[in-house]
């Protein structure tokens, strides 16, 4: 950042330099007014005096011009020193932050059912960070770019941590769910004859439950079972005291909606980077390569 004291300073001297130059302007004028009355010897005092208000002057828009190119040089040079630093917040935290909130919104699209478009049972409330199922959480483990995002824009990294717990949210409400929806479904196994493989299809069921799938392929070894259960399982969840489905259904949409937001604000503050640093997308890709290597 550019030196407070210094910053300061220049401002004063500039200002007083401006201020300087008012009472000059008008004592030239009153100069004009009055010089045709005066005699010869007075005359020849305030055309000497008005000679090193003239020079004065000139001191003083010169003082100020040096002032204004010293504050633009500064300016310059503050910004090349911050560039490096403004490349890393966007290879390290606001481009893989709009990679991962991209993905996540386009992975209900690719959902197979009428009902939630995440596996939202697969994630772990204590470990959002996790790989493999969507959505994930936006996380960084370079504390400068994200001390360097709380000082210019506090409100998206409010906004990030918004983001990230409401996927928390959702996923403590579907493990609520698990606990409520698990027994009917084991009594289903049982009842089935695939009580042996009860643990390995829990989570493939309680999926299927979320996203209300109609059927599953015909090779899938559930295949029969969703055929005979599957109706009864999604009523059962819907019929739940506390209407557990619908609630997880109601915050997935709420997710999207903040997810949409959080997209749009950390595009926005990339382009804000970009332009105010002349940053380039090569600049971006060469960071990132080199963090890949690392």
């Amino acid at each position: 950042m550019i030196d407070l004291t210094d910053w300061i300073s220049n401002r004063v001297i500039a200002g007083v330099s401006v201020i300087a130059v008012v009472p000059i302007l008008f004592g030239f004028l009153v100069l004009v007014v009055l010089l045709p009355d005066l005699n010869r010897s007075n005359q020849a005092i305030v055309i000497a005096t008005g000679t090193g208000a003239f020079g004065t002057l000139i001191l003083a828009l010169a003082t100020f011009f040096n002032i204004v190119q010293s504050n633009q040089v500064l300016q310059i040079r503050e910004k090349k020193r911050q560039k490096p630093l403004a490349i890393d917040e966007i290879s390290n935290l606001i481009e893989p932050g709009i990679e991962t909130v991209k993905a996540n919104l386009e992975a209900p699209k690719n959902s197979h059912g009428n009902g939630c478009g995440f596996e939202w049972n697969y994630l772990d409330p204590e470990e959002l960070s996790q790989r493999g199922r969507r959505p994930h959480a936006i996380f960084t483990s370079d504390s400068i770019a994200l001390s360097r995002l709380s000082t210019s824009r506090p409100d998206l990294v409010e906004q990030i941590t918004a983001h990230n717990g409401k996927i928390g949210d959702v996923a403590e409400r579907t493990q609520r769910f698990q606990e409520q929806i698990h027994p009917k479904i084991r009594e289903f196994l049982e009842e089935s004859d695939r009580g042996q493989d009860i643990d390995s299809d829990l989570r493939v069921i309680t999926s299927a439950i979320l996203k209300e799938v109609d059927q599953f392929g015909e090779s899938s070894d559930l295949y029969q079972f969703w055929e005979e259960y599957g109706d009864r399982l999604i009523q059962y969840s819907k019929d739940l005291p506390e209407a557990e489905l619908e609630e997880i259904q109601k915050l997935e949409q709420e997710y999207l909606e903040v997810a949409k937001e959080t997209f749009g604000m950390l595009e926005d503050r990339k382009l804000e980077l970009k332009k105010e640093y002349g940053i380039s997308e090569e600049e971006i890709s060469f960071e990132k390569n080199i963090l890949e290597r690392t």
